[in-house]
């Protein structure tokens, strides 16, 4: 198992990652619904959840999006959804520098 000891605090997906032993802890797993609760309580899904919806829609759908932002056409803060009509892929770069104005 000391092949596992590379990897961070946080890597192990499901499971908790046990540092003093440097063994995956399969006792520990992770809680998603409190996350998810604390995300709410702080305010951080907002937009969020529509990007979240708009990355799995396109994962569902096969595009390889590898390199590229999903550039929402109407934005999520004026109203738009994650449906395939209202996304397309952009260049970082381009998409970032447009979303700044």
């Amino acid at each position: 198992m000391e092949h596992l000891a590379h990897y961070p605090m946080g890597v192990g997906g499901r499971y908790g990652w046990n540092i003093r032993e440097k063994r995956l802890d399969m006792m520990t797993r992770r809680n998603y619904k409190k996350e998810y609760q604390q995300q709410k309580k702080r305010g951080d899904t907002k937009g969020q959840l529509e990007r979240q919806k708009a990355r799995r829609l396109l994962d569902k759908n096969g595009v390889n999006r590898k390199g590229k932002d999903i550039h929402h056409k109407k934005s999520i803060n004026k109203g738009g959804k994650s449906n395939m009509n209202n996304l397309k892929l952009r260049n970082r770069s381009a998409n970032r520098r447009d979303n700044k104005r």
